[in-house]
C-alpha cells in the first residue's frame, strides 16, 4: 500500500502531465487538423476571407503549433536550473508573440480601406497585449500552484502532529485552545 504523500505527488505529476501532453499532442498536430476537412468533408464557411474551414485550419496550423511550443517553454523556465531559466523565458516570449501574431493575421483580414501602418499596428498591438496576458496567466498559475503545495503540506504537518499528539483529558480543553496555533504558524509562513 503507498503512502499518502507518494499518492499526493503522482496526482500532481499526473494533472501536469495532462497538461503537458495535452499541449504537446496540440501542438505536434495542429499544422494536421485541415486533412479531416479535405474534398468531400470539407466546411464551406466564408468566415475570416476564409471559404472552406480545411484553408482556415490550414492557416492557423503553424501558428497554433508556435504559441504551443511557447508554452511549453515557459513551462519548462519554471522548472529549469536558474542557469537556463532565461534563455527560455525568452525563447517562450518570442514564440508566443509570433504564433499570436500569426493567428490574429490570419482571423483579423486586411482591411483593404485601412492604412496599412494602422493595421500592422493593431496587429502588434493585440499580439503585445495577448501575450502579456499568457505570460501574467501562467505566472499566476505556477504561483497558485507553489501556493497550494505549501498549504497542502501544511495541512499534513499538521494532521501528523495532532494524530501523534496524546492528551490528558484533564488538558483537552486547553489543548483545543491551543490547536489552531499549529496549524496557522505554518499557513503564516506560506503567505510570506
Amino acid at each position: 500500500m503507498e503512502s499518502k504523500k507518494t499518492k499526493l505527488n503522482r496526482q500532481g505529476i499526473e494533472v501536469k502531465n495532462l497538461f503537458l501532453y495535452s499541449t504537446i499532442i496540440i501542438g505536434a498536430f495542429a499544422p494536421f487538423f485541415h486533412i479531416f476537412f479535405l474534398r468531400e468533408n470539407d466546411i464551406e464557411i466564408n468566415n475570416y476571407g476564409f471559404t472552406y474551414l480545411s484553408t482556415l485550419l490550414y492557416a492557423l496550423g503553424f501558428p497554433i503549433t508556435l504559441t504551443c511550443v511557447g508554452t511549453l517553454c515557459r513551462f519548462v523556465s519554471f522548472n529549469i536550473i536558474a542557469q537556463f531559466k532565461r534563455p527560455f523565458l525568452v525563447a517562450s516570449h518570442l514564440f508566443t508573440a509570433t504564433g499570436v501574431f500569426f493567428i490574429t493575421w490570419t482571423i483579423y483580414a486586411s482591411k483593404e480601406d485601412m492604412n496599412m501602418t494602422y493595421y500592422y499596428l493593431i496587429l502588434l498591438t493585440i499580439t503585445v497585449v495577448t501575450t502579456a496576458f499568457l505570460s501574467y496567466l501562467n505566472n499566476s498559475i505556477n504561483q497558485t500552484t507553489k501556493e497550494l503545495k505549501a498549504v497542502v503540506k501544511s495541512l499534513l504537518q499538521f494532521t501528523i502532529h495532532v494524530k501523534k499528539t496524546y492528551i490528558q483529558p484533564k488538558d483537552k480543553k486547553n489543548y483545543e485552545l491551543t490547536l489552531f496555533d499549529h496549524l496557522e504558524r505554518p499557513l503564516n509562513e506560506c503567505n510570506q
